[in-house]
C-alpha cells in the first residue's frame, strides 16, 4: 500500500479519536490532542498548515459559540459566552484533517459542500448522543442549520487553504 494513503488514512482515525476522546472525556482529553498537534506540528506542518490551523480554530470556536449564543447548542458549562475548551480541541484536531484525510476534498467545492452539509451536522448529532450537547431547537431546524452553515464552511476552509498555498509558494514548503 501507498505510504501517503496509509498516513491520511491514519491521520483520518486519530481525528475520529480525537473527537471521541473530547466528546467522551471532556477537558480531560486535551493533553492528549495538544500531543497529537505538537507531534504532527513538528514531524510534517507547513507555515500554510500553521495557518489554516489558526484561521480553523479561530472560526469553529467562534462559529460554535455564535451558535450557542442563538441557543442552537447548549453545554452543561458555567461560561455562557464560548464553547467548552474540549470543543476547541476538536476544531484543533479538525483543521489537522484539511492537509491529509482530507486532502482530496481539495480539487472540488461541490463535494466540499456536499460533505460539509452531510458529515459535519452528523458530528454534532453523534455529540448529542453521547450527552455532549443539547440542542435547543428541533432536529430538523438544528440539521437545516448546521447543513446550510457547513456547507458554507468547508469549502471556506479549503479557499483559505488554497490562498495560503497560494501565498507561500517559492519558499520551499513541504506541502502536504
Amino acid at each position: 500500500m501507498n505510504k501517503n494513503f496509509i498516513s491520511l488514512v491514519c491521520n483520518g482515525l486519530l481525528y475520529n479519536l480525537m473527537w471521541l476522546g473530547c466528546i467522551t472525556y471532556k477537558s480531560a482529553f486535551i493533553p492528549i490532542v495538544l500531543m497529537w498537534v505538537c507531534w504532527l506540528l513538528i514531524c510534517r506542518s507547513s507555515v500554510s498548515e500553521r495557518g489554516l490551523i489558526l484561521f480553523v480554530v479561530l472560526m469553529g470556536g467562534i462559529f460554535d459559540s455564535v451558535l450557542m449564543q442563538l441557543q442552537v447548542f447548549q453545554f452543561d458549562q458555567e461560561s455562557k459566552l464560548i464553547v467548552p475548551l474540549w470543543l476547541w480541541a476538536i476544531w484543533l484536531s479538525f483543521s489537522l484533517t484539511l492537509f491529509h484525510a482530507l486532502k482530496a476534498l481539495s480539487k472540488s467545492v461541490v463535494l466540499q459542500i456536499l460533505v460539509g452539509a452531510t458529515f459535519a451536522p452528523l458530528a454534532y448529532f453523534a455529540g448529542r448522543e453521547f450527552d455532549a450537547v443539547q440542542f435547543g431547537y428541533s432536529d430538523r431546524t438544528t440539521l437545516i442549520i448546521l447543513g446550510l452553515a457547513w456547507a458554507v464552511l468547508l469549502p471556506s476552509f479549503f479557499l483559505v487553504k488554497r490562498i495560503l498555498l497560494e501565498s507561500t509558494e517559492g519558499t520551499h514548503e513541504n506541502f502536504a
